[in-house]
């Protein structure tokens, strides 16, 4: 560790919603403060980040002189807004923040006006970690974001790609990639208390279970599943499709349901073919029910429920793009399927899922064979002892 004050570290989060980018503040947060570093949390006060934080601060009170929250609700345009990078810059100097960690590029915009107002002796390191992996435009706007960094982080081989392919934002010895993360202790323990399911052995038996969770979005592509539930329903093949999440496509995806044939109901408890069973807080019932997941996204930044599936030992199937060969590991943790191309319909797709699908019928052992694989692959890829001792390596911070 260099020398000098003590870090104080600061992560920027704004994001409405709760997904894996906010799970990994909330654990690079918790992870820090346990480690005696003092952390500063800015998130939406009231939303599900600062929720989740101050949850917690009630289970771990010990972390309270470490963990800090604070209401940082930036919009995109405010870093032109003095009224509020102000305010944010008294607070950095005042604090005497060593390091500033934006995760959007907003909180990124924000961060960078408010580090140019402050004395160049007492500036923050600034590194803002990108968790999308979709290209960013060299604009000259973006190049002068980008340029204020000491370093970026990304969380995945293509989310770097996407950044570096202009070669005008960032030199590439300033990425720096640290996958998501998970608790496998604290995983288990949720595990550990739901009950286990029967394993899927044959149709005549119960119906294979097929799972998927994400934001009900355009970018997840759960039409996609539905074609596929209706490809295997056409075919004879007993099935449920459960999906856990929720978004602006509930409905879109409902009447869609309905024009396929498929009998849907709400919640996990429903007996129904189709499962929407919304926002799940505590996820262990899922990965309890379901035999394989199949992640339809388009693109992911990291596929934090690919590597969940895997923990839970659950077999993964996923389109053969983006950051998505990084965590699936075609033949060995799961299976890969292409990914769509221009005019190909969804029907068309959903049959592609489908083929993969109908294996499991084929050769249930493989279930078993492939979850043990994916459990493996993620204990030894995805700790969270593991990425935290990267960050600390690329703030300077190691011991």
């Amino acid at each position: 560790m260099k020398p000098g004050p003590p870090p104080v570290l600061c992560i920027l989060d704004s994001y409405r919603a709760w997904g894996g980018g906010q799970q990994l503040s909330l654990s690079n947060a918790g992870g820090l403060a346990r480690r005696g570093f003092t952390v500063f949390l800015g998130a939406r006060q009231g939303l599900a980040l600062y929720e989740a934080a101050e949850k917690l601060l009630q289970r771990e009170p010990e972390l309270r002189p470490r963990l800090r929250l604070f209401d940082f609700s930036f919009g995109n345009l405010d870093f032109l807004n003095p009224f509020k990078i102000l305010p944010l810059a008294r607070f950095l100097r005042r604090e005497r923040v060593t390091a500033l960690m934006p995760a959007l590029p907003r909180d990124l915009k924000a961060a960078v006006m408010a580090v140019g107002l402050l004395p160049s002796a007492g500036r923050p390191a600034l590194y803002f970690r990108r968790d999308i992996a979709i290209p960013v435009r060299p604009s000259r706007l973006n190049r002068f974001f980008y340029g204020a960094l000491d370093g970026l982080i990304v969380n995945s081989r293509e989310t770097a790609r996407n950044v570096l392919e202009s070669g005008r934002l960032i030199p590439s010895d300033k990425v720096h990639l640290i996958y998501y993360s998970l608790d496998a202790e604290e995983f288990d323990r949720a595990l550990a208390a739901v009950p286990v399911s029967r394993p899927f052995l044959n149709p005549a038996d119960r119906p294979l279970v097929i799972g998927n969770a994400g934001r009900l979005a355009p970018q997840k592509g759960q039409k996609y599943l539905l074609h596929l539930s209706a490809a295997l329903k056409r075919q004879g093949f007993r099935h449920r499709l459960i999906i856990a999440g929720a978004g602006e496509l509930k409905a879109e995806l409902a009447a869609l349901a309905d024009r396929l044939g498929l009998s849907a109901g709400e919640g996990l408890d429903t007996d129904r073919e189709l499962c929407f069973a919304g926002f799940l807080e505590d996820m262990a019932p899922f990965w309890r029910a379901i035999d394989v997941f199949v992640l339809s996204s388009l693109w992911e930044g990291f596929g934090y429920v690919l590597a969940e599936a895997m923990l839970a030992e659950k077999p993964v199937c996923a389109f053969n793009c983006n950051s998505m060969p990084e965590l699936v590991l075609d033949g060995r943790n799961g299976w890969l399927a292409e990914a769509p191309g221009p005019g190909e319909t969804d029907e068309a797709m959903g049959e592609r899922l489908a083929e993969i699908v109908r294996r499991f019928y084929a050769e249930p052992e493989s279930l078993a064979v492939l979850g043990r694989a994916g459990r493996a692959f993620c204990l030894e890829n995805f700790t969270r002892t593991r990425a935290l001792d990267q960050l600390l390596a690329v703030l300077g911070l190691a011991d």
